[in-house]
Order: C-alpha cells, then structure tokens, then sequence
C-alpha cells in the first residue's frame, strides 16, 4: 500500500533537480501526484492526499484510514517541505543511488502541469515510473502520533511474505529524514514490523554436472520456466555425461504446475523399432551393437514438454550446449571411468579394443594411438553441434524427418542396424499413467508402467506403515532391524515388478490399481517377518543373470514460481550401444536389453519375463522413476530421482525414506551409503564402506547373505524444502561429481 504526498507549489515552473535546491517553502493546500495506477483522495482541512493502489477496495479502506489519522490536526497544515541535500543526510546506498541517477540528463521532462485544484508531475513514458517514486511519505511510530516524513526515493522497498518474493497487501515504507510529528486521536496503528534484508534460495537445478546444473540456473535467472531449465540442463548433460545421456537415447519426465495445483507425466523412452521380433535375437546378444538400438524419444519429450510449459525461445535453449559441443569441453571423471570400464569389459569379454570393435566412437573418445582419453582432456563434438543447430532452428522434425533424420538413418544402415525412416516418422510420445501416493501430508507424483515409479511408490507405502523415526538410527540394533524391514519390502515388490511391461501391450489395469493401493501395502508389510529372511521361494520363483547396469542420468528442478521438474534420462548402458553415428555426433542406444528374451537375462539380473518380450513399437521396462513430493499446501517439498539400473527404485525409496521420516537433510540422505536388494540374486548388495557391524548383524541375526560392490550404487539428485522454514535445500551426489546450482535473490523478510 502507498500513501503518498507531494511538496510542490501551485503554479511553479522548475524541474525536478530544480526542486532539489528550493529552500524551505510551505506545502499547499489541495495537491496531490499522479501515479499511473487507481487513485483516491482524502481532502482533510485543504489538504489532499493521494492514494495510489491497484485494488480499488484497498483504496478505499486506507481513505478511511488516513481521514481517521488526521481529522482535526491542524498542525499537519503547516508542515514544512524541506530541501533533501545527500551531503547533509545519512548516506545510504539508497541516497547514493538517486544522487547518480539525477545527475543523468532527461532523468524526467521538467515539466509542471498547472491547475486551480492539484498540480501534477507530466514526465516522458520512460521516467514516469521513476517519478512516481520520488515524493513524500507517512509512516508511524507509535500509537498517538504519525510522522510525515519528506523523502526522495529511487525504488519502492517491498515488503515481502517471508521468502515467497511476493509483495504483502500492506507494503510500509519506512521513513528516514526531516521528518515532524503530530498528535491525532485514536490512531490505533499497529507496530511496526522488523524487516530484515536476506539472500534467499528461490530456486535450484541438481543435475550431476555442474556446468549443466548453472546453465539450468542461468535459464531459470533469465526468467526461464522449470521445464526451459531443464531442457537446457538434459542438452548440457548429453555432452557432459555423453555415457549416460543424449538425445540418442529416451526419458520419462515429471512436472508439477504449482498454480495449477497439477501434475503432467511425459513418456519419451525408446520403442522397438518395426523390424524387432523375437526371431531375430534367438542366436544374437541384444547388448550392444546394431540390433541393441531402439528408436529414441528424448527429443519429442523435450518439443512436448516446451510447447506447454516453455518460455524462453526453443532456439536460446541449445546455445550453450552448441558452444560447448563446437569449441570443445572437458571429458568428465564420470565419462572417463565409464571409458575404462568399457574397455575393460571389451576386453575380459569379448577380446578386443574399441577401436577394433567401435572405430566410429574410439574417433571421439580416443587418442592417435587409439588409447581412451582421459579426465579433462578436450572432446569436440563438431557432427554434433551442427546436429543441436539443425534442431534449434526446426524443431524435432530434423531428427525424425528432416535432414537430420535422413543422415543418421544412412549412419545406421551402415552398422546393419534395422531402424528405418519411418520408425523415426512413426514415433510418437506414449501416454502414460501418472499415479499418486499419498504419505501423511505429502503425496508423491511419479509415472505408471512402464517406469519404475509403481515399485518406487509401493516400496515407500510399506514402510510408512513401520513409523520408522531418527530414533531407528541411534542404536546398531534399532537401525539394523529398521534396514531389515526396508530389505524386505524390496524383496516383496521385486516380486510383483515381474509382471509389469508397456500397458499398450500387456493389460496391467489390475496390476496397477493393486500397487497403488493402501490396502495391498498394509497385506505385504504383514507378510514380513521381522525377525528373519527368507528364501526366494518365499516371495515368488526367480532365475539370474550377469550383467549389470551403469548408464542413465536424473535431474531436479525448482523454479522461483514454485513449479518442479524431474526427469530421468539414459541411453541404458554406459555409451549405449556402443555406435557413434558419425554424421549426426550421436551416441545411440542399447535400450533393447532391456527387453525380456527366451532363456536370455536382461542387464540389471533380473527374471527374463513373458510380460516384456520384444514387439514392435513396444517400451520395455525401465526402473527409471522421477518424482515430485507435494505437500498440502500445494508447494513441492522434494523433486527427486536417480540413475543405477535396477538400483533406482531401492535407492531413491532409501533416500525418500530418510528425508520424510528420519528428519535427515537432502546432503545428509544423498551422502549415506546404500544397499540393495532385488530378490533373486537372493543377496543384499552394500556400497563400498558400509559398517561393517551392519552387515555382520542382518547376516548373524537375520538371515542374509550380502555381497559388496567396489563402485557407487545408483546416483541421486534431489532438492527439498524444508518444512519449517520452507527454504529450498538442493544437492548433488557426489558419487558421479555433481554439483546443484541455486537461484538466489535478496528479499526484506518481515517478521
């Protein structure tokens, strides 16, 4: 609210900076300033004061107000305008910063309007907003006076409901020179409130690089939506982390509208191309090479996602990632490693080098002397820049029908793969379910079937029923018999995620309005036995594998308008299937094993099912699960998700777990070692350095057998708000060298 009055002779023909060097000269009666919004006018003994506010019934509550404040005051009639000289006042920054501006030339038009009832300042368009500024205020200091104060000023301060960053009904601007006070009667003014100027995380982007996660900050600075962010973030990371990512691969995608109050899912994974039939894969591996690609969907999620949500330009979202893929940017220590492991594997496995098996790709990631690169050293992407610039400037029809497509479908034929033209043309985002937990006051948003968000979801309904507090980790017996139970519902939901597949394929209605029910949660937590393990045929019938998955990527965002974004993106394995399509710089995916084959195991151990055999235009099963926590106030409370295979689900349930219930910050649940178990292998698998007391424990007086990995298990990124303060909280797993970036601004706090 703004209450303003204005110092200003009837009749006189000087300037603003004019005004500045007046000497003392009484206030006459009936004046008043424009303002450019609504007014209204309280004409008290000659005086007019001028109120200017957008909301007309504000307007007119704080006529009453101020008629109230100087009904029979005489003595404000005789108030002195007296000349503002910075030298001779505090020397506030706010002073300062309007000696500079008034120094400027054609600050305003020095021009007065005269006229028998008010005088008003005329300024050009361009200074006017600054001139309405620069007058007279009131404000209070105790119940029996008000000060009116004389005071020239730059900008309105704003007061502002904690760290929303919106303005409050009742702004006060504080007085703070040449100020007199005057005795009125029943002046009921409230105290006035301490305001504190703070920095304030309004917003963050977790993404696990941290050049991606400031390039999604910077959108998000530059008034970019959380989905513009993302879209920008998901780019950077394709180059960043070129083993995990890229628009040769697919994702699933969360988005929470705030003022909506509403959730949208978006399924862009891959889909099995035409030619894909059982037949072909009864003597062949679908886990790398031509029959492992799929055909990729990221880009037509990203195109969905902006068209609804988007406002920043689709063409300003790829600049930074061009850049980058142009003039070149350091390999990561996570694409180093994953470097190393492939050719490891290529060797143990297989006999060879990459260079003998994956020339095309060795041409970018590997010396003159065909040696993988290292950390740091400077990868050009230049096919692919030109690949990022076709795309900016056409959409996704590039890839799926433009040039773009007709060049990399030519690259695929070369390696015999068997995606044409028209599965490029033929694709099309699958709609997908979007389910709902519901958690005391919070609800968890993620994707149905064919993600892991069901497994995820129902993992997280079984504990809640145990009550799990901080108190289960302050005792070695208390936090081992809390794991147990945790244990076991992986093992009873890992039974029922055989039986999930793509919905357009397989009818899972049944299935689905199971897992997310509170009732079948409640019958499996009663079917744990709390004091012991047991074998797999306690849950149901499984058989192994050998593989293992490392590849995929998540990112989290909040935008400063409260609306979030998680996706989970991956070309599956690390570096996919292993094919470099030399004209358009893309790293093409293996999400073809992740499909279910006659006596044959996907990457992750798990079950070979009936439910997820190859089809055409099919999705295989994915435990990827992005989700969004919202409380009951409609805010988003934890934006979450993460990359590890079949780790996904038990590591994000873990981490969920620890920030709903054990009162843990999202670094402190982020940073805790993990475990894991998915049935069959029927064995618990520890992160490297996990107490070994643990583990000894759960196997002495529970039953379980466990093994220990010698790498990271799964990699998360989340961002949470705290539920009391309700400030914005965002971290990255350092296990894979992320790093969050945060939007912060300066707000004056009222307490």
């Amino acid at each position: 609210m703004t209450v303003w009055l204005l110092a200003i002779g009837i009749g006189v023909g000087f300037g603003l900076p004019e005004l500045l060097e007046q000497k003392t000269k009484p206030l006459d009666q009936n004046e008043t300033v424009r303002s450019g919004a609504r007014n209204g006018n309280v004409n008290t003994g000659g005086l007019t004061i001028n109120i200017s506010h957008e909301n007309q019934s504000e307007i007119n509550r704080e006529i009453v107000s101020v008629r109230d404040r100087i009904e029979n005051t005489t003595e404000l009639l005789k108030f002195q305008s007296t000349t503002l000289d910075p030298v001779d006042v505090e020397r506030t920054r706010l002073e300062k910063e309007l000696e500079r501006k008034l120094k400027r030339k054609n600050d305003v038009d020095r021009t007065y309007l005269e006229d028998t009832t008010e005088a008003g300042l005329n300024t050009t368009a361009e200074s006017r907003a600054q001139v309405t500024t620069k007058a007279v205020s009131y404000t209070s200091t105790d119940p029996t006076s008000v000060k009116v104060t004389t005071q020239l000023r730059l900008n309105e301060t704003k007061i502002v409901d904690k760290v929303t960053d919106q303005p409050a009904l009742e702004d006060i601007y504080e007085p703070e020179i040449n100020s007199t006070t005057v005795p009125i009667v029943d002046a009921n003014i409230p105290p006035k409130r301490k305001k504190n100027v703070r920095l304030v995380t309004v917003g963050a982007v977790a993404a696990d690089h941290a050049t991606c996660s400031d390039i999604g900050r910077d959108i998000l600075d530059g008034g970019g939506s959380a989905v513009d962010a993302a879209i920008a973030t998901l780019l950077c990371n394709g180059i960043m982390q070129p083993h995990s990512m890229g628009i040769g691969g697919g994702c699933f995608m969360v988005i929470y509208d705030q003022h909506r109050q509403a959730v949208d899912v978006i399924n862009g994974r891959e889909i099995a191309p035409e030619a894909a039939a059982l037949d072909k894969y009864t003597n062949k591996s679908p886990l790398f090479g031509p029959l492992s690609i799929a055909v990729p969907g990221e880009v037509k999620a990203y195109w969905a996602a902006h068209q609804k949500y988007g406002k920043i330009p689709w063409k300003d979202l790829f600049a930074p990632s061009i850049k980058m893929a142009r003039d070149g940017a350091p390999l990561s220590a996570s694409a180093a490693r994953g470097l190393r492991f492939i050719r490891n594997r290529l060797a143990k496995n297989l006999n060879t080098t990459l260079n003998q098996s994956y020339p095309e790709l060795c041409e970018i990631y590997c010396d003159e002397n065909g040696d993988i690169l290292k950390e740091n050293s400077t990868i050009y992407r230049r096919a692919f820049a030109e690949t990022l610039q076709g795309l900016a400037d056409e959409g996704p029809d590039y890839l799926y029908s433009g040039e773009g497509a007709r060049k990399l479908i030519k690259d695929i034929k070369k390696f015999n793969g068997i995606i044409t033209m028209d599965d490029l043309k033929n694709y099309k985002l699958k709609d997908t379910r979007a389910i709902s937990y519901q958690y005391g006051n919070i609800t968890m948003h993620t994707l149905g079937a064919p993600s892991g968000g069901p497994v995820m979801g129902l993992i997280l309904k079984i504990m809640e029923g145990f009550n799990f507090t901080a108190d289960d980790l302050s005792s070695l017996d208390k936090k081992t018999a809390m794991f147990h139970k945790m244990i076991e519902s992986f093992k009873f939901v890992y039974a029922d995620r055989l039986k999930l597949a793509d919905p357009l394929f397989v009818n899972l209605e049944d299935l689905m309005n199971k897992m997310v029910s509170p009732e079948y949660a409640d019958f499996l937590r009663q079917q744990i036995d709390t004091s012991s393990t047991h074998n797999t045929t306690y849950y149901t019938n499984l058989t192994s594998g050998n593989w293992d998955s490392y590849g995929t990527t998540h990112i989290s965002i909040i935008g400063p308008d409260g609306d979030a974004v998680a996706v989970t993106s991956t070309i599956n394995y690390y570096f996919g299937s292993l094919l470099y399509s030399p004209s358009t710089g893309i790293i093409l995916n293996n999400e073809m094993a992740d499909f279910s084959f006659p006596d044959k195991t996907v990457l992750d151990q798990l079950k070979s099912q009936t439910s997820n055999y190859v089809a055409p235009g099919k999705t295989p099963l994915s435990s990827m699960c992005p989700a969004i926590f919202v409380d009951n106030n409609g805010e988003a409370v934890l934006v979450m998700g993460s990359s590890g295979g079949a780790r996904i689900t038990t590591v994000n349930s873990q981490v969920a777990a620890r920030i709903l219930w054990l009162d843990q910050s999202v670094k402190e649940a982020i940073q805790t070692l993990r475990f894991h178990h998915q049935l069959f292998p029927n064995h618990i698998i520890f992160e490297e350095k996990f107490p070994k007391d643990v583990m000894n424990l759960l196997h002495t007086q529970y039953g379980h057998k466990y093994t220990e990995r010698t790498t990271y298990m799964a990699v998360v990124q989340g961002i949470a708000r705290d539920l009391t303060t309700r400030e914005i909280q965002a971290f990255s797993d350092e296990r894979k060298h992320g790093k969050a970036s945060f939007l912060q601004r300066n707000v004056t706090v009222v307490n």
